[in-house]
Parts: structure tokens; sequence; C-alpha cells
């Protein structure tokens, strides 16, 4: 089982997170977020070009991180996700 990180809960992030739910052999085991309603489950605010608008989410079992920097050091983590907007790829 892959142990997924996700960082960035806007857009892309949900719709990686909708992927997760569907391939048996990952697992969504951390997320990393500023907004502290992201880290609980609420992303409802999430809407893009297509897919479906967010929803809130369990994330019972998800570890949540405020920073990037936590995330990374989780030694659970076996990948990372960057769902960030593009022109700050390079800065992460």
């Amino acid at each position: 089982m892959i142990r997924v990180g996700l960082v960035g809960v806007g857009f892309m992030g949900w719709i990686h997170y909708l992927a997760y739910q569907k391939v048996r052999s990952m697992k969504l085991a951390a997320v990393s977020s500023r907004d502290p309603k992201r880290l609980k489950g609420d992303w409802r605010g999430i809407k893009g070009n297509f897919g479906p608008p967010g929803e809130k989410i369990d994330l019972s079992g998800v570890a949540g991180y405020s920073s990037y920097d936590e995330l990374l050091a989780d030694d659970s983590i076996d990948m990372v996700d960057l769902c960030l907007p593009p022109a700050i790829h390079a800065e992460y």
C-alpha cells in the first residue's frame, strides 16, 4: 500500500483525492493545508472547471499538517502529491 501525502487542498487536491479513493494500492495518509477548515475535512468551498464541487469528507485516520515541512517529516509517507498552484511549484 502506497501512503500518499497530499500538499494543497484546493481544486487539484480535491480531484486527486477522488482518484485515490478508487485506487486500491494507494491510501491518503496525510494532507497539508494552511486552511484549518480543510484540515478538518470541510472541502465544500472547492470548485473548478471540471469534476464535482468539494464536499465535507471524513479525514479520520488521515494526518493533518498546517505546513509542508511537517508533512515531509512524517516517515510513514511514501509519496508526496504536490497540488499547489503551478506558479509556486518550484518554491516547494
